[in-house]
């Protein structure tokens, strides 16, 4: 099963995967209360049409925004207002080319990376990336869940 691929990630990758009959499924297709077990911990991102490199934060969950210190909820992010490599206090270019590529290939998709300095090396701030697909056919937006993880 996809879900033990994922150690961590496994009840929500499980849920992803019951939502619909064809994957991915539709942001539509979810319930607030499914989400009980991650609630602060999820973001969405819809991705702009004709630009591929854009997407509009739906949601940023209170406590990413507590471990990475900002809240992009309600901002287009874009190569115009991104900097280009990883940065703990802003979404990176590279961090919106890797939804990119996870939306166009139908991927699942991990990142970690120690968020905070005062964590030193033994913390990790970890995501899974999920495409979502409003008309089954192209994949328009992106769930991430996060967690800390002791590396």
């Amino acid at each position: 099963m996809a879900e033990e691929s994922f150690p961590g990630f496994e009840s929500i990758v499980r849920l992803w995967r019951t939502k619909s009959a064809s994957l991915p499924p539709s942001w539509s297709d979810f319930d607030f209360l499914d989400f009980r077990a991650w609630w602060g911990w999820l973001s969405v991102y819809d991705a702009v049409e004709g630009q591929p490199l854009a997407f509009d934060v739906r949601l940023w969950g209170t406590e990413i925004v507590e471990v990475t210190g900002h809240d992009p909820t309600g901002r287009r992010l874009s190569p115009e207002n991104l900097p280009d490599r990883s940065d703990p206090t802003a979404v990176s270019l590279n961090n919106i080319k890797f939804a990119r590529f996870l939306l166009d290939e139908s991927f699942i998709g991990v990142t970690s990376e120690p968020y905070r300095e005062d964590w030193g090396p033994v913390k990790l701030f970890k995501e899974i990336l999920l495409p979502l697909s409003s008309d089954g056919d192209e994949n328009d937006k992106i769930l991430f869940a996060g967690q800390i993880v002791n590396s």
